[in-house]
């Protein structure tokens, strides 16, 4: 009946993928200025507002903190020359990537995201070896498909009948919804956490 134990959670994740965030800046050698910069912004722009004060929103900071677990990872993995430790790091890259999976099937972003990463810095310092992606990347594949084969099989199981038929229409859906939180990104009024959309 006390909702503060759930708020102060909300919080401390919030504060540790403000922190994150600002590490895997760090990391991909930009100015300490800009990093700051971003993640200050991060840290109180209202666009987190649902996520951070509504309970239910839980799953979106989760999301985050895994995500950037993951790219901090990968990133780091590529820096070192130890073995061990390059290892190490690939390993908690594909551990905590399976945890955002399972927190939200949306992780899957945090592929492209690395290979953009990979293409925006390999450039300037780092770069890896053909061997090595193949690794990286292999492993997170992988991850992948044994996360969605799992959850296919599970929801057929739950619900024998359940297929998806997709509607043309319902590719505009994510459009919409993009252009709505770019909106909200940009110019933060008006925000709900129940937004409504006239599809």
């Amino acid at each position: 009946t006390d909702p503060s134990g759930f708020h102060l959670t909300n919080i401390i994740l919030h504060m540790l993928n403000t922190v994150l965030l600002y590490a895997l800046l760090r990391s991909l050698a930009l100015p300490a200025v800009l990093c700051t910069a971003a993640s200050a912004l991060f840290a109180v722009h209202p666009i987190n507002t649902e996520a951070i004060a509504w309970i239910a929103g839980r799953n979106d900071p989760l999301l985050f903190l895994f995500l950037l677990l993951t790219c901090v990872s990968a990133v780091k993995s590529r820096a070192t020359g130890r073995r061990a430790l390059k290892t190490t790091l690939c390993l908690c890259a594909g551990l905590s990537y399976g945890m955002a999976l399972f927190t939200k099937e949306s992780a899957i972003v945090v592929l492209p995201l690395l290979l953009l990463i990979d293409r925006c810095d390999c450039a300037r310092s780092h770069p890896a070896s053909r061997a090595e992606r193949a690794m990286r990347y292999g492993m997170l594949a992988t991850i992948t498909v044994v996360f969605f084969t799992a959850q296919q099989a599970v929801l057929h199981k739950v619900a024998p009948g359940f297929a998806f038929h997709p509607d043309v229409r319902s590719f505009l859906t994510p459009c919409i919804i993009n252009l709505y939180y770019l909106k909200a990104l940009l110019l933060p009024v008006n925000l709900t956490v129940d937004p409504s959309f006239f599809i």
